[in-house]
């Protein structure tokens, strides 16, 4: 033995009770108006400020997610776009919309990508996108 100390674990439960805590502060947290959210998470976490910063990083997360809801409420059903008539929504995930559409030059049925407002002003994502 070259007399280290012990390898400390970490206890599964000690850790499950963390994350229940971050839990039900950050729903506390953000049933609370945001301009409220700040002096609460003060008062909550004065003693562990590592518990706040998660709690901080979780609530960003949380409303960048709803900002990214919000941007595509929004339907393209029935818009025209040059030769493109947009019929119907096929899908909806993270990387944005597909909707079928009829295209009246070439009479034939296409799909058409629909990146979120965020994700189109990045350069690397478009050019993933359209490579393929």
């Amino acid at each position: 033995m070259l007399g280290l100390p012990p390898v400390q674990t970490v206890d599964d439960e000690t850790h499950s009770d963390l994350w229940t805590r971050v839990d039900k502060i950050l729903q506390d947290a953000l049933e609370l108006e945001p301009r409220e959210r700040a002096q609460f998470l003060e008062q909550i976490c004065a003693n562990d400020p590592s518990v706040k910063r998660q709690v901080e990083t979780l609530i960003r997360s949380f409303e960048a997610a709803g900002n990214f809801l919000d941007s595509r409420v929004r339907s393209l059903v029935g818009n025209v776009f040059g030769a493109y008539e947009v019929k119907t929504l096929v899908g909806r995930g993270g990387m944005g919309e597909v909707y079928a559409a009829w295209d009246s030059k070439l009479k034939r049925d296409v799909a058409i990508k629909v990146l979120p407002d965020e994700f189109s002003l990045n350069t690397e994502r478009v050019l993933r996108i359209s490579s393929r």
